[in-house]
C-alpha cells in the first residue's frame, strides 16, 4: 500500500506462494510483492502453508478472509516450486467457485519424487543440501503449529524427522505417515466444498514405506503429487 495514500477498493490483489522452506522475506518473494506494487498491484503472501500437499484448505481459509474483506478487488495467485501444487489442488476442488480469476505456476513441483530423483542426479551437492535443509524447514514449522500433535512431543518428533540422512523423499513420507491426522483422500468435488466439514480427518496409516511412497508421489498410479 503507498504510504500516506488509502489503498482503492477496485485495486488488483495478488496473493503470493512461496517455494519448499521458504518465507515473505525471500528474495523472489519480495522482488514479486514490488514488482505488483510498482503496478498498482497489492501484494500478500501466505505464512506458512502447512506441510502436507494434499491439504489445500490453508490457502482456501486465506482465499475466502481476502475477498471478503476486499470483494470489489480482483483476486490473482502466484505460486512458486512446491506451493504451485497446493495450488492447483486447490483450484482442481474449489473449480468456478473460487474467487480467483487467474493463477500462475512458477517452476510447478507436481511430482514431488521426479523432482528429487532430478536434484539428487543432476544438481551439485550445494543444491542438494539447500533443498533438504528447505524440507526440514517445513517439518519443524509444521510440528510447532499442529494442534494434533501435543505440545509436549513437538520438539522429539521434528527433532527426530530432520535427522534423517536417506533424503528429502524420506523425510516428507516419515513426516505424513507420522501425523495423528492428515489429509490421504482426494479433495471433495467442487459442489461439495461449501459443506465440507473443516475438521481434519483421521487417518491411520498402516501401509509399508515403499506402498506410502508410491501412493503419495507416483503420477502414474493417477494420485495426487507432490
Amino acid at each position: 500500500v503507498r504510504v500516506g495514500e488509502d489503498p482503492v477498493a477496485s485495486e488488483p490483489i495478488v496473493l503470493v506462494l512461496y517455494g519448499i522452506g521458504g518465507s515473505r522475506n525471500d528474495h523472489y518473494v519480495k522482488h514479486m510483492a514490488h514488482a505488483c506494487r510498482a503496478s498498482g498491484w497489492r501484494p500478500v503472501v501466505l505464512t506458512y502453508w502447512r506441510l502436507d500437499w494434499n491439504e489445500w484448505r490453508d490457502l482456501d481459509a486465506a482465499v475466502r478472509r481476502i475477498s471478503e474483506k476486499h470483494p470489489l478487488a480482483p483476486l490473482f495467485a502466484v505460486a512458486h516450486s512446491a506451493s504451485a501444487y497446493i495450488l492447483v489442488q486447490y483450484l482442481a476442488a474449489k473449480g468456478d467457485a473460487t474467487p480467483i480469476v487467474a493463477a500462475v505456476s512458477i517452476g510447478g513441483c507436481m511430482d514431488f519424487l521426479r523432482t528429487f530423483e532430478f536434484v539428487k542426479h543432476t544438481k551439485n551437492i550445494t543444491y542438494r543440501r539447500v533443498f533438504e535443509r528447505g524440507i526440514r524447514r517445513c517439518v519443524r514449522r509444521h510440528h510447532a503449529h499442529d494442534p494434533f500433535i501435543p505440545k509436549d512431543q513437538r520438539h522429539a518428533h521434528a527433532h527426530k524427522l530432520t535427522k534423517i540422512k536417506h533424503g528429502a523423499n524420506i523425510i516428507y513420507d516419515r513426516h505424513i505417515a507420522a501425523l495423528p491426522r492428515a489429509t490421504f483422500v482426494p479433495p471433495p468435488a467442487p459442489e461439495d466444498c461449501e459443506d465440507r466439514d473443516p475438521a481434519f480427518t483421521p487417518v491411520r496409516r498402516k501401509l509399508s514405506i515403499k506402498h506410502r511412497v508410491a501412493t503419495v508421489f507416483s503420477a502414474k498410479a493417477g494420485a495426487r503429487t507432490s
